[in-house]
């Protein structure tokens, strides 16, 4: 329970571990606390360098430059057959379980994943001194937010906070996973967002409205939701995990809020609808339905196309009217949501080139 309460535990029991296996694998004379400190230096200089990796050379280079009085002290307390030089123990610092070969030759080094990276680029960022606004590029702070997502909620907070002065750097959708990341909800009205593929955990929709949105693949738990705050949203094979809806009974069929091929457990906030419906006319698809129709068959009969994609085919006003007629079309049986993909259904293809009079084969 205390690790739930303070995430920020894990973390550091992650690298403790990490670094306390290294010292003996290594033959390491250095605690925990000053490998943290020698990589948190190099991280430093490739935030300068806007960099993730660097040949071997340099980065070993790097790793003298930016930490040469705790190497040399380091050095003092080796003795006898251990006794090290800069060179050996640089060495072994560029071979240490945080690092890793990079690089289409391997012939680079660099940190062995993003989370590492950006648990460094953030614990620098939260540094009183640090000004966000110099020297940082939207990718080391995107990995910062991200590897922050298992912080408590002061360092979240204060990382919020200073990201705060540099929003000019980032679109819609990225500010909008820095306040669910960072501040675990909405705080501000959000407009045309493409989300994909992230789980939101207690989240509450109902302080600010979003619109014009579309949400693709996305895990919501123990999330609540206000119908009135959202105008055209599309959710789609998205899962909603005990989730419940403060001012109605079902979260789609309002405000051109669509559900495609989404999942619903331990709550019913989703209108039940009929799977068996049946196309008997072609006359039941309205002049939008036929032109999506049309614009899919363009680009392949039997291949799926990317649902977002095909709405950059329409004008972005009609962006809500296109899901919504998505949702008509695969209640029709016309088509397939796979994912973030849109298909024909392979036996519908005869009545689909009856529907937009393409009766020759392709």
């Amino acid at each position: 329970a205390k690790l739930m309460d303070h995430p920020e535990l894990l973390v550091e029991q992650y690298f403790e571990k990490m670094l306390e296996r290294e010292k003996i694998r290594q033959h390491l004379i250095m605690t925990v606390e000053k490998q943290l400190e020698v990589f948190r230096n190099v991280v430093k200089m490739l935030i300068e360098l806007d960099s993730t990796s660097e040949e071997k050379e340099f980065f070993k280079q790097m790793i003298f430059d930016t930490n040469k009085r705790l190497i040399e002290y380091t050095i003092s307390l080796y003795s006898g057959e251990d006794r090290q030089t800069v060179d050996s123990l640089v060495g072994t610092l560029a071979t240490h379980a945080l690092l890793d070969r990079k690089g289409r030759d391997e012939n680079q080094i660099g940190f062995i994943n993003d989370f590492v990276l950006g648990t460094f680029v953030g614990q620098i960022l939260l540094e009183p001194s640090i000004r966000i606004e110099k020297g940082y590029s939207a990718y080391m702070i995107e990995l910062a937010v991200t590897a922050y997502r298992v912080q408590n909620r002061k360092n979240k907070s204060i990382l919020w906070l200073k990201i705060q002065n540099v929003l000019n750097k980032f679109q819609s959708v990225n500010i909008f996973t820095f306040d669910i990341y960072l501040k675990e909800s909405l705080v501000r009205d959000y407009i045309e967002l493409s989300i994909y593929d992230i789980s939101f955990f207690n989240i509450v929709f109902q302080t600010h409205s979003i619109s014009s949105s579309v949400f693709l693949n996305c895990y919501f738990k123990n999330c609540v939701f206000e119908s009135q705050n959202l105008h055209g949203v599309s959710f789609i094979n998205c899962t909603f995990d005990n989730c419940s809806i403060s001012d109605d009974i079902t979260i789609d069929g309002k405000n051109e809020i669509t559900a495609i091929k989404c999942k619903q457990l331990k709550c019913s906030i989703l209108i039940e609808r009929n799977p068996h419906f049946e196309l008997e006319e072609h006359s039941l698809v309205n002049s939008l339905e036929r032109e999506i129709l049309i614009k899919l068959s363009d680009i392949s009969l039997s291949k799926g196309h990317h649902i977002v994609k095909l709405t950059g085919c329409f004008e972005k006003s009609k962006s809500k009217d296109i899901y919504m007629s998505l949702k008509k079309l695969e209640e029709k049986g016309l088509i397939d949501v796979n994912g973030i993909h849109v298909r024909f259904v392979t036996n519908k293809i005869p009545v689909i080139k009856k529907i937009i009079g393409l009766n020759n084969e392709i």
